[in-house]
This record gives structure tokens, C-alpha cells and sequence, in this order.
């Protein structure tokens, strides 16, 4: 939503309850979201049942029942093959990943100046070298999580 508002995408944006209350947090925090409307409230049932010009963020296993007679673009972290490509008439797959590069966990460790911190190590094995990077760049004490027994 933010990277849309912040395109100047200015169609409103509507989402069911549970992405709404999220967008509120976020909204809490900083973030700037644009146009929001419940998809639940008249306003959000007009633009979704006229198929008028509007944001309509819905999980990707909604895809059978959502906007079936608009545009769509559905963004995923899963997607490995191309950064947006074609899966349907109407309908395209960008890629966007759902979590931060080293980059911004880096920035993210040194906005919230903590006193320790504990990195995953648990599925990849990489929270070593970020451990050791927090430490080295911010001087904060830093660990990894030991992997799993047997991997």
C-alpha cells in the first residue's frame, strides 16, 4: 500500500477486516497508506461490485473469487521465474518479497537500539554472519539461534 501511495496511485484501497486493522498499526507506525475502505462497508461493496477503479488487497487464496472480472496483479515473495510475468487473461505476477534484505535488518537492528540480539539460524544457517555483522557494524552483542540437532 505504501509503495502504491507513495507512487501516487490515488484509487482507493479496499481490503477485508483483517488487512484493514493491519494497515491501522501501520498507519500507527509511520507509514503512509493512502485511501482505505473496509471491502465490507458500502463504500468498499460499491467499488468492488460496480468494478470501479479502486486497490482491492486480498490473500492470494482468494484468486478464484476476487475481481474475477477486473484487472488483476497478484504480488508474491514465491515467485523465482521473473520479477512480473502473465498467469491469466487479465491477471499478472509480480515478484515483491514479504521481508527485508541485509540491508534493512541491518537498519532495522540499529533503529530499535537493542541491548542483545538473537538471530535466526534455525532454517538457513546465515543468522551466524548476521550475528557477527550486528556486532562488528553496531557494537551490539549479538547471537545466533543453534540450528536444529541432526542438520
Amino acid at each position: 500500500m505504501q509503495i502504491l501511495h507513495c507512487a501516487d496511485v490515488s484509487v482507493p484501497f479496499v481490503m477485508p477486516e483483517r488487512v484493514f486493522r493491519v494497515s491501522e498499526v501501520c498507519e500507527r507506525h509511520g507509514m503512509r497508506l493512502g485511501c482505505r475502505t473496509l471491502s465490507t462497508e458500502k463504500e468498499g461493496k460499491e467499488l468492488l461490485d460496480a468494478n470501479l477503479p479502486c486497490v482491492a488487497f486480498y490473500h492470494m487464496n482468494t484468486r478464484g473469487s476476487v475481481g474475477l472480472r477486473s484487472a488483476r496483479v497478484c504480488v508474491s515473495g514465491w515467485e523465482f521465474n521473473s520479477p512480473c510475468r502473465q498467469i491469466g487473461d487479465n491477471e499478472h505476477l509480480i515478484a515483491l518479497s514479504d521481508h527485508s534484505d541485509f540491508d534493512g535488518l541491518i537498519e532495522y537492528v540499529r533503529r530499535s537500539r537493542p541491548k542483545r540480539v538473537v538471530t535466526d539460524n534455525y532454517r538457513v544457517s546465515h543468522g551466524v554472519a548476521l550475528a557477527g555483522e550486528i556486532r562488528r557494524r553496531l557494537g551490539i552483542p549479538a547471537v545466533a539461534m543453534p540450528r536444529k540437532c541432526g542438520l
